[in-house]
């Protein structure tokens, strides 16, 4: 287990997810105002303090709101344990360190439109969890289950698409033909190798 990792990710995630959370947290000032400290580590935990909450939010009251977001936050790569605390600081105790899905939470991705990779971002918390999107305060937004379906939908279709051109390439010698030069061409306007 890694402090140093941790740290790291919750910068990242301070620059870039501040919209995510101020959709959980309507008063959120900054997610940078909030300090991260250790209290201990060893092999199997490690126990983190979050401080200056009163600089983080402008309500007092949404602090427990902010707690959670953070609770939510670390659960994806750990299993929190909370200690009694008061409104100024926020103790966790993590067990269970999951350093894959750590470095999830700062990886930036691509998606693909045409020939061009366009950078993206990954959801890494709320009903979006796993997503790739360019705004990150989507993340939080109720999922649209018409979009949904259509995934779905497509997935299905490409499928089918895949396997009947697999039988193909099996039967037809001349679309296999046709199939192998179509990829030459699309690998070369990519840019790849043949």
């Amino acid at each position: 287990m890694s402090y140093e990792k941790i740290e790291k990710a919750w910068r990242e995630v301070s620059k870039r997810f501040n919209p995510e959370f101020k959709k959980r947290v309507p008063s959120l000032i900054d997610l940078k105002n909030l300090n991260i400290s250790k209290v201990s580590e060893n092999d199997e935990r490690i126990v983190l303090m979050f401080t200056s909450f009163s600089e983080a939010v402008s309500d007092i009251e949404d602090v427990p709101r902010l707690k959670a977001a953070i609770k939510s936050w670390l659960s994806r790569f750990s299993t929190v344990r909370i200690r009694p605390t008061n409104n100024q600081s926020y103790t966790t105790e993590l067990i269970g360190f999951d350093t894959m899905h750590l470095d999830e939470a700062v990886v930036k991705v691509f998606t693909r439109k045409g020939n061009k990779l366009t950078p993206a971002l990954k959801c890494v918390g709320g009903p979006k969890h796993g997503q790739r999107t360019k705004d990150v305060a989507t993340c939080m937004s109720p999922p649209s289950y018409a979009r949904r379906t259509a995934r779905k939908v497509s997935a299905r279709k490409k499928g089918a698409i895949s396997n009947k051109q697999k039988i193909n390439k099996i039967t037809n010698i001349v679309s296999r033909r046709r199939l192998k030069k179509a990829n030459d061409r699309l690998r070369k306007a990519r840019g790849g190798k043949f």
